[in-house]
């Protein structure tokens, strides 16, 4: 069966058959003839223009490998995409190779208008590796010196993929939901907990406010009719908003399976997490219920570059979703949702969720504005992030079959505005307020 491969320099060719794969080193056009230097010797040709079903390819065994739906192999796409945005221009460097360009205006950084904005990287340490990275290749040593009008060159390979038109989030035509508000399901998750706080900054810890805000939309969407489906639960605090300064810190959490599991593995209580979910997600749609009113929405907070601040949602990626789920270990036995032996993924399945919860992205994003709740400056909605070059998507909606799924990152605590904002129960609730309203 042929898939959709996307490819970044120094990649693994994943549909070549080679062994061990072979990287490619260099892409580039020659008349008519694409030609992709790899690591291993002989690079292989493909013709531009009409494309075959398969295409030849250099096999150091054979001569000749083949190549799965070659019309959409990633490296011709790398060398055929175009940016869809008009903030960056295309030059050449000193060595003719291309090189998206972007014009630095009065009051931008570096880090936000440039790495942030067009690397797709939001870690500290991977915002700062990516800033030396184009400080050193235009020349560059003092970033807080940058004039404006500087013209600032970026390596293509360093773009984030979603600035080229192949990367076009997937769009199906999303039904409306229930006009009966007990018809719908909201399935509620709060990152991390028990031996695993998350992110901690003077006291405050990412899991006592993720499940803060959780207890206080749960009971706004119970007051107006919604079936709520919560995912963690506190046997200290239970479902009452806390309003300390700091919140209290507590481990005394548990994963809602049968028997419920004292959070003591991050790595086993998330794997629960989406066998938890995928079995609330089978139960009501046995029920009758339709796909589209059932919501999965999981609540944390990030530790960013201080230089980013606001809501952040991020929703699963149709084309990197795996054909399956089955998590390696003895401890699954022991949980009635989890003696499942394996969660299965369908093509049609990933790209009707993709856009689902795209759909629903948008509406938690225009819900935040309204309230005055901060959003993510450049690009408040994303299917992943880089980390180690890497793409990255949070496991819970990653591997969620729920049409509509999404992961909310409420604040950056290391950012100083939104570490003083989430501190106030107020600001928690009004949160909590912008997604209800995405909901209904």
């Amino acid at each position: 069966m042929s898939r959709r491969c996307r490819y970044r320099i120094g990649e693994p060719l994943k549909s070549l058959a080679t062994r061990p794969p072979a990287r490619v080193r260099s892409v580039a056009l020659t008349g008519s003839l694409l030609l992709i230097g790899c690591l291993s010797p002989g690079p292989p040709r493909y013709t531009i223009g009409s494309w075959p079903t398969t295409v030849p390819a250099y096999s150091p065994t054979s001569g000749e490998a083949r190549l799965h739906d070659a019309a959409e192999f990633g490296a011709a796409a790398e060398a055929q995409r175009r940016l869809t945005t008009s903030d960056l221009t295309i030059d050449k460097d000193k060595r003719g190779r291309e090189v998206a360009v972007y014009v630095l205006k009065a009051g931008e950084a570096l880090y936000s208008s440039v790495v942030v904005r067009f690397c797709g990287v939001v870690d500290a340490d991977e915002v700062n590796a990516r800033a030396e990275q184009i400080l050193a290749f235009n020349g560059l040593r003092d970033p807080s010196r940058i004039p404006t009008g500087a013209r600032i060159k970026i390596p293509m390979e360093l773009l984030d993929d979603e600035l080229f038109d192949r990367a076009t989030p997937i769009r199906r035509p999303v039904p409306g939901r229930a006009l009966r508000r007990d018809a719908l399901h909201v399935i509620l998750d709060a990152g991390h907990g028990g031996t695993d706080p998350g992110t901690t900054v003077h006291s405050w810890s990412e899991d006592e406010i993720a499940y803060d805000v959780m207890v206080r939309l749960k009971a706004l969407l119970q007051g107006r009719g919604v079936q709520v489906h919560p995912l963690v639960s506190d046997a200290d605090t239970g479902d009452k908003p806390q309003n300390g300064n700091p919140i209290r810190q507590n481990r005394n959490e548990y994963v809602n399976v049968t028997p419920p599991y004292r959070m003591e593995d991050s790595r086993v209580a998330l794997n629960l997490r989406v066998y938890l979910v995928d079995d609330i997600y089978r139960r009501l749609r046995r029920s009758g219920v339709r796909d589209e009113d059932i919501i999965l929405i999981s609540l944390h907070l990030d530790h960013l570059h201080p230089s980013v601040d606001g809501v952040m949602v991020y929703y699963p990626d149709a084309a990197e979703r795996p054909d399956s789920y089955s998590p390696a270990g003895s401890v699954y036995a022991s949980y009635d949702e989890s003696r499942v032996s394996s969660i299965a993924y369908a093509r049609r399945e990933n790209e009707l969720t993709e856009s689902y919860s795209y759909e629903f992205a948008t509406k938690v994003i225009s819900a935040s504005r309204s309230l005055r709740v901060p959003v993510h400056q450049y690009q408040p909605i994303r299917r992943f992030v880089y980390r180690s070059g890497r793409k990255w998507t949070p496991g819970i909606i990653h591997y969620s079959r729920v049409r509509t799924s999404v992961l909310i990152e409420a604040a950056n605590l290391a950012n100083g505005g939104d570490f003083r904002r989430i501190r106030s129960k107020d600001f928690r609730q009004r949160i909590a307020d912008a997604i209800a309203r995405a909901v209904l």
